[in-house]
Parts: structure tokens; C-alpha cells; sequence
């Protein structure tokens, strides 16, 4: 499967409601405004200066794409732990620093929380008296940083004392006022610097290089678990240069053991030299149910299979009946190579009298289970009491088995099953057989013929009717195309 490069993760919505970096899909990209935003806290002066040089979007998106690579503390997973906790803190500053008319991340308290994160400690007091020549306001807070966070040696190991003040128009702004950055700051005294300066004498603060300066250029991005939610959430607000559609095989089973669905997701992947492996991630959004929790399927929900041309990914989850949007992102990491998959689908309500199929299922691999324990709807590649691959592709050549597989439910059994293989000729369907008739069938069917030399070229199809014992039927059909070989 050829995959084209893709920009990964620009991400819009709620977390950046004040950053006007994305358009909606279709429209022209403003990405020029890109460091007009929280990202102007991060990026180095020779990145400003490699990105104020960038005259095209797809050259500022790969950009970008690489801007995010290089601060990924853990290349081998699909989340970029790091952009997820730098947007997740911009939105909590946006939502919480609400006392001046500019969005939260730009004030002095944004910009710190965005850089470092919570404080260990709050203190405040809105009515002390913090009149300098420069802080002209009333009111106090102050954040204490507890512990020198991975080990650094450039914060205090103790504690850093951020202190913010209010001005005259309400906003608390970062004061340069050397006193109360003092962890021996005294609320009931604020005009005493007697315990400020001596320790200061003693040479344990250094005004010249404060641990929150030191802060301040550092900016580190603590560590956080991975939620691929967040990500998908931003797949369908992600500008994608390129994109690359993803084929993906889907299944819809009935749950033997509920009223839903076993819905199964097969895919193809690509080869990725040394250890290297394609992470996969996978949304179910149910539609039509106000504030649904969306389903999703993680990175380590998918079982490999096969290799090269072959080499398969499969997930399954357990659905209730009803109205999905399903995305499937396949991204190798630490590259900008990466696909999607977007479709709507629908589970049907279990009717267990009425005579029904399953999704009939064209199959590169078929073939009953060794032991009747090893029967699952759980483990992958395993549908009941059969191995079933699925083709992700609906392209045979010559020489490969036309397997297919499903599931037939209600009724009377047994059943009779009838298969009719056509081709297309111009505009009208042409059965290439006689049909191919099998009574006393069961509740699962597999069906498997060789192609040969002898068959043509072209479109096909299998029309599968059943018969239950009191004259009920029900119908599928299967299409598939026959090409040569070396066509992809």
C-alpha cells in the first residue's frame, strides 16, 4: 500500500478556539499566522526565522509536522505526548484566566501554566497591598513550583515562587518585584524586606538568574499517559496535504452473546524496515444520541498478520445497534506517512425470527478452526468456528481462491444456499456457471472456488440467495474484480 505524506496532527477546535491557524476542510489554510499563537512560547529564534522564511503552505506544514517530531518524547507511539499536553493547557488557560479582554494564554498566568504546568501550591490574597513604582494595583497570588522537575539543575530543587499582581484594570501580571518571589515572603508584612535581604546577602537567590527565568526558557512539557481520544478528536479538523485514503475491510457479525454487533475492522500495512511497526487507531461516534461517548479502538487493540504484500492489522469492538461514523488513521511514526478512513454505518436491530445474513465477508484465508475451543468472536482472525483473513482489496488475478465467508441468522433451519457467479458484459450481469446449490446448509457458510487461467478479465459477482425450511429468503451479493498481474 503506497501512503502519501501528510501533515499529522495541526490541530483546531476547542483547545485552540483563539488561534486562527486552520480553515475548514476546503478552504485556504492561513498557516502563515501559525506563530501568531501559544507556539510563539516554544519555538526556538532560528525556527521563527527558518518558518517567517517559508513562502508556500505545504512547505509550512511540513514544517510544522517536523517542529512537533523534534519535541516527541516518544517517536515509536502515535500520540505526540508532548502536543497533546501544549494544546490541553493552552484550552485550560483560555477557560480559567478570564480577568482581561485577551484570551487566557496570553496572559502572564497563561503563559506560565502553558510553559510549566500546575503549581504544586496557590496562595492569594485580593486585597494586599502591592503598590510599588511599577504594580500600581492591589491583590497578590502566588504559585510555588515544588521540586526540580526530571532532576534539573538550572531550577531550585526546593521551591520557585511565582508571583503575580494585579494592576489597575483588574489582570494579574507576573511581578518583577524581587520580594515576593521569596520563599520567605511575609503575608502579614508586605512592605518588610528585612527577611528578603538577608537572604539574599547570603547569596541563596540570585536576582540574575532566577530559577523562574530559568523556567521561562525552558518551558519543559511534563510527561503525560497517552489517549489517542485526543488525537482522533482532531483528525476530522486536520488540514491534510495529500491525504491518502485507507482501505478498510469491515465486517458486521451478530453478538452471540448480547443484542449488538461484533464489528471487525481489517486493513492492510505497510512494511517498515528494522522494528518499526504502523500504529493504528480507530473512532466509532454513534450518531443520533446527544452526548454519546464515542468507542475507540487504541493503538494496541490491533493484531498484525502476515507479511509483505499480505501483512494485515484487525480490531474489533462490541457495538450496540444504531447510526456510527467510523475513522481509521494509520500513521508510521516518527515519519509524516499516514492514511484515513472515513465512512458511516449502521448496526441493525437483532430480530431473531426473521431470516437474515451477516456481511458477507471475501476472504484471503478460510478454514474451520482445529478444536472446538479455539471458537471466538473475540480473538482476531477467528469468526465463530472458522480462520477467516478478509481481503482488504476486492482485486483477485488468476490463480487466487474466491472464498467467501458469512453468517446466516432466524429462519427454520436447515437451510438451502444457492451461489450464482456472473460477469459483467457492457451494462448487463452474465452468469459464467451454472448455479451452485447446497441444501441442509447451517448458521455458518463458507464457499471457495479456484480461479484459473480460463476465466477473463473483468467485473464479477456472486449472488448468494437463502432458503429457510418454510419458504423465507434472504439475498446478498459479493462484487470483485478479476485483473492481471502487476495491477495495484
Amino acid at each position: 500500500m503506497r501512503l502519501a505524506p501528510a501533515l499529522r496532527g495541526l490541530a483546531c477546535g476547542a483547545a485552540l478556539a483563539a488561534i486562527p491557524v486552520c480553515a475548514v476542510r476546503g478552504e485556504t489554510t492561513e498557516l502563515e499566522a501559525w506563530l501568531d499563537s501559544p507556539i510563539r512560547y516554544i519555538a526556538t529564534t532560528p525556527e521563527v526565522k527558518i518558518f517567517k522564511g517559508l513562502d508556500t503552505d505545504p512547505a509550512r506544514a511540513a514544517f510544522i509536522e517536523s517542529f512537533w517530531s523534534r519535541r516527541d518524547p516518544n517517536p515509536d507511539t502515535l500520540v505526540n505526548e508532548y502536543r497533546q499536553l501544549f494544546w490541553e493547557r493552552v484550552k485550560y488557560a483560555n477557560e480559567t484566566f478570564l480577568d482581561s479582554a485577551k484570551p487566557g494564554w496570553k496572559t502572564d498566568r497563561g503563559k506560565i501554566y502553558i510553559l510549566y504546568g500546575a503549581p504544586t501550591r496557590i496562595e492569594g490574597d485580593p486585597t494586599a497591598d502591592t503598590r510599588t513604582e511599577t504594580d500600581t494595583g492591589r491583590g497578590l497570588i502566588r504559585w510555588t513550583y515544588e521540586g526540580s522537575e526530571h532532576g534539573r539543575k538550572d531550577v531550585n530543587p526546593v521551591a520557585v515562587v511565582v508571583p503575580f499582581v494585579r494592576d489597575v484594570g483588574g489582570e494579574y501580571r507576573l511581578s518583577s518585584d524581587p520580594k515576593l518571589v521569596s520563599e520567605f515572603y511575609t503575608w502579614d508584612d508586605v512592605e518588610s524586606r528585612s527577611a528578603y535581604e538577608s537572604v539574599l546577602q547570603a547569596g541563596i537567590i540570585n536576582p540574575g538568574r532566577s530559577p523562574l527565568s530559568a523556567m521561562l526558557d525552558m518551558g519543559m512539557m511534563q510527561t503525560v499517559p497517552m489517549q489517542e481520544e485526543v488525537l482522533l478528536a482532531r483528525v476530522d479538523t486536520l488540514e491534510i496535504f495529500d491525504d491518502q485514503m485507507l482501505p478498510v475491510a469491515i465486517q458486521r457479525y451478530r453478538d452471540p452473546d448480547g443484542e449488538g454487533a461484533v464489528l471487525i475492522l481489517t486493513l492492510s500495512v505497510p512494511e517498515i524496515a528494522g522494528d518499526g511497526r504502523a500504529a493504528i487507531l480507530a473512532r466509532l461516534v454513534p450518531q443520533g444520541v446527544p452526548q454519546a461517548e464515542p468507542r475507540l479502538l487504541g493503538e494496541g487493540s490491533f493484531r498484525f498478520d502476515g507479511e509483505g504484500a499480505a501483512r494485515r492489522a484487525q480490531g474489533r469492538i462490541f457495538v450496540t445497534s444504531g447510526s456510527y461514523e467510523l475513522t481509521v488513521l494509520l500513521v508510521v511514526p516518527g515519519t509524516s506517512t499516514s492514511a484515513v478512513h472515513r465512512s458511516t454505518l449502521s448496526i441493525p436491530d437483532h430480530d431473531d425470527r426473521a431470516l437474515g445474513l451477516s456481511d458477507v465477508t471475501l476472504a484471503t484465508r478460510l478454514e474451520p478452526v482445529r478444536y472446538d475451543a479455539l471458537a471466538s468472536y473475540r480473538e482476531p482472525y477467528i469468526v465463530g468456528g472458522f480462520h477467516v483473513v478478509p481481503r482488504v482489496s476486492d482485486r483477485l488475478r488468476r490463480g487466487d481462491e474466491l472464498s467467501l465467508f458469512y453468517e446466516v441468522y432466524g429462519g427454520t433451519r436447515p437451510y438451502s444456499v444457492t451461489y450464482r457467479l456472473e460477469l459483467r458484459n457492457e451494462s448487463e450481469w452474465k452468469p459464467v456457471s451454472r448455479p451452485i446449490v447446497q441444501e441442509g446448509a447451517e448458521g455458518a457458510q463458507g464457499w471457495s472456488v479456484p480461479t484459473t487461467d480460463a476465466w477473463p478479465f473483468g467485473e464479477y459477482r456472486v449472488r448468494i440467495a437463502v432458503e429457510d425450511a418454510e419458504g423465507s429468503t434472504s439475498t446478498a451479493e459479493v462484487d470483485f474484480d478479476l485483473v492481471p498481474d502487476g495491477t495495484s
